[in-house]
């Protein structure tokens, strides 16, 4: 494996460390995962090593997700070959969130702003006040409290307040040195006042504080506000990847107010 997939494989083992599904099936350096259709991510077939018989691959991952009652849907880094995507193609899964994968050394003078709390355990309070500024459906935000919950590594729950109240959220992974940023979102009546700045320089310091060397994350790629937002803080692009699914763009999850993060 070349140098840049070795970067991709390293950064997809740290997506899936960080962001993890509730069931796993490894076969043929994919992984197929499902947590209750909470996000894409967590619900669908991603490559950890190119297979040379994808085909095979793609009938066991389409059984797998008939099983969860789940579409199939397919993750499609570069670990994933120009086959898996051109066969998909042709068999009618559609392109779904192309997103770009973003990384920076941590460096320089970042910490925790003086209006952002980092907890270091899950509560119901930090999902339900989550939940409420990204419009989750109580199903939805059942599932996504289940995922946050699996989480083995070190977790931050970054919240702004504005006289007490949770407008702006955020969530930090560290895995061995890296940190993982997802969930950064705003409520929708507290934009455009520099909350994603003060959420992602808090976890910054906070990974910082505890040895990451580096902060990744993933972003859609026509989020052109979060995309300026993480220019500033040093983020370059690494990779890009995108789903291919026969599920409905209607049935694609809310996007928060300010979407921090890839699917």
């Amino acid at each position: 494996m070349d140098g840049r997939l070795e970067m991709v494989r390293t950064l997809e083992q740290c997506m899936l460390n960080a962001w993890p599904s509730t069931r796993a099936v490894h076969c043929d350096g994919w992984v197929f995962r499902s947590a209750n259709g909470y996000t894409k991510r967590a619900n669908s077939a991603h490559a950890m090593a190119p297979s040379r018989d994808f085909p095979s691959v793609f009938a066991k991952a389409r059984a797998f997700y008939a099983a969860q009652r789940l579409p199939a849907t397919f993750r499609l880094t570069p670990l994933a070959g120009a086959g898996a995507d051109a066969l998909l193609h042709r068999l009618g899964f559609a392109r779904i969130d192309p997103t770009i994968v973003m990384s920076t050394a941590i460096s320089g003078d970042v910490g925790i702003d003086r209006t952002v709390t980092i907890d270091t355990q899950y509560s119901d309070h930090w999902g339900g006040a989550y939940a409420a500024a990204r419009g989750l459906t109580p199903a939805e935000a059942a599932a996504h409290g289940v995922i946050l919950q699996t989480i083995a590594l070190p977790t931050a729950y970054a919240t702004w307040r504005v006289d007490g109240v949770p407008l702006a959220f955020g969530l930090g992974v560290l895995d061995y040195g890296r940190l993982g940023l997802f969930d950064i979102a705003t409520a929708a009546d507290a934009r455009r006042q520099g909350a994603a700045g003060r959420i992602v320089s808090s976890l910054l310091g906070w990974g910082q504080s505890l040895g990451a060397h580096t902060a990744w994350l993933s972003v859609i790629a026509d989020n052109d506000p979060a995309i300026a937002l993480y220019d500033k803080f040093g983020f370059g692009e690494r990779y890009r990847y995108h789903y291919r699914s026969k599920r409905s763009a209607a049935s694609a999850l809310p996007q928060p107010a300010f979407a921090a993060r890839g699917r």
